[in-house]
């Protein structure tokens, strides 16, 4: 049996200022119907899709573990492009 492709993972640029601007950030995800949850250097997030961030030296490496069927990785993927060039 073919076991089907459950985890994706991408690398971003975070803003400089990201640590700052934390509160903002958690705010905006709530609005998208998320949940987010930083400690350390590894920002957890929760709701329809899940994953976690690991930050190294200003770049974000996502891997997305959980997602709606009817959603392409690769949209995932733009959305929190988008969603973190809000918060940039």
């Amino acid at each position: 049996m073919i076991k089907p492709l459950i985890e994706y993972d991408f690398a971003l640029a975070l803003p400089r200022d990201w640590e700052e601007r934390w509160t903002e950030a958690k705010r905006l995800a709530r609005q998208y119907g998320f949940s987010v949850d930083r400690r350390g250097n590894m920002i957890k997030i929760s709701g329809p899709v899940s994953g976690v961030i690991t930050v190294v030296d200003g770049r974000g490496y996502v891997r997305i573990t959980k997602k709606p069927f009817y959603m392409s990785f690769r949209q995932i993927e733009n959305k929190i492009r988008k969603y973190l060039s809000k918060v940039a």
